[in-house]
């Protein structure tokens, strides 16, 4: 293949279709995100809150939209319309000259299939930082946050539709005291969650922990044997290392983007799996070729470098990530934990 025709149209349509064949590789995307999958055809999503349904919907064509999914179904004056611009992410990889002779020109399925094989370590290369970014996106969805690609908050649910976090707080020194964590407690938690989400049908829960909080929920004594012998429940798709408790998948969700953690060490939010609770909304790519066309999850486009020493592949995602029922999500904040693990220190050396 020359370095002019790497630049043409069905040769970026090739190389947009073979990213777009990868199957999700991190963890929250894999277990309780899913594809809109008619995505959104302008840039910037309509989304409405319903109060009677508690719910954050998008606003789409009304012709194909007045579904219950849809805000499309509320009444006039049962919703308030704010426009979200969607994120625009970007990620690149180089193929030198030579590189590129090698591959094959596209003329059927066997050459096509040449071709995915040769560029499948430059496609890898976009598909995972595209991932990476998109994953921390879908943590802020679960925050009821909308967030740029560098970390900030574009939107904050909860004070753009005035609505209400749930909260917990949890004293670890108390855990250490009682020997045990207390049942009540996260029961009254799953309370609050199934409250907002009026009646739908819950799976079960996640505790996704920051790497302290998830220490002071293991030092009970009840929860130490769910440790032992009960393995996760929910989230095997995306997730490895956990324990269910109470029917609650704990897990130590550690990480984060350059020096932010996603979530802070001694907080934990409590997630409900609900179907289409939490969504990825593809939008257009940025240019005019992409306006009001169906939206993909990644598209690449090439360019030809100076003096034909290769070519750029650029790929670009275009999403907004939201949940439905942000408040339908717990927020909790351990107290204590510092003093609580030297309690136990304290106690073993004794």
């Amino acid at each position: 293949m020359d370095l002019k025709e790497v630049e043409s149209a069905q040769t970026q349509v090739a190389f947009s279709n073979t990213v777009n064949k990868k199957k999700p590789i991190t963890p929250l995307i894999k277990s309780l995100f899913k594809y809109d999958r008619k995505g959104s055809k302008t840039t910037a999503v309509k989304v409405a809150y319903s109060k009677s349904s508690g719910k954050i919907l998008p606003v789409g064509d009304r012709s194909s939209s007045n579904t219950k999914n849809s805000a499309n179904s509320m009444g006039a004056r049962g919703r308030d319309v704010v426009s979200i611009e969607s994120v625009h992410v970007t990620a690149f990889a180089t193929l030198d000259s030579e590189e590129v002779q090698d591959l094959p020109t596209i003329s059927d399925d066997n050459s096509l299939e040449t071709f995915e094989d040769q560029v499948q370590a430059d496609i890898d290369q976009i598909h995972d930082s595209l991932s990476i970014t998109l994953e921390m996106h879908a943590l802020g969805a679960l925050k009821g946050q909308v967030k740029d690609k560098d970390g900030s908050v574009l939107v904050d649910l909860f004070d753009k539709f005035k609505i209400e976090k749930a909260t917990a707080k949890v004293d670890a020194k108390k855990i250490v005291n009682t020997k045990k964590y207390s049942v009540l407690e996260l029961q009254k938690m799953k309370s609050k969650s199934k409250e907002k989400l009026k009646g739908r049908m819950v799976k079960g829960f996640a505790m996704l922990c920051g790497p302290l909080a998830f220490q002071a929920f293991m030092i009970g004594e009840d929860v130490q044997n769910a440790v032992n012998t009960a393995k996760l429940k929910y989230l095997l798709d995306g997730f490895e290392d956990g324990f269910n408790y109470q029917n609650i998948d704990f897990i130590e969700y550690d990480g984060g983007i350059g020096e932010e953690e996603l979530i802070g060490e001694s907080e934990a939010l409590l997630v409900p799996i609900v179907d289409g609770m939490f969504q990825v909304i593809p939008t257009p790519g940025v240019g005019s070729d992409h306006v009001n066309n169906k939206p993909q999850k990644t598209y690449i486009t090439t360019k030809v470098l100076d003096h034909n020493v290769g070519v750029e592949l650029k790929g670009q995602s275009n999403y907004l990530v939201m949940s439905d029922t942000p408040d339908a999500v717990v927020h909790i904040t351990i107290d204590n934990i510092a003093a609580a693990l030297a309690m136990i220190e304290e106690a073993q050396e004794g």
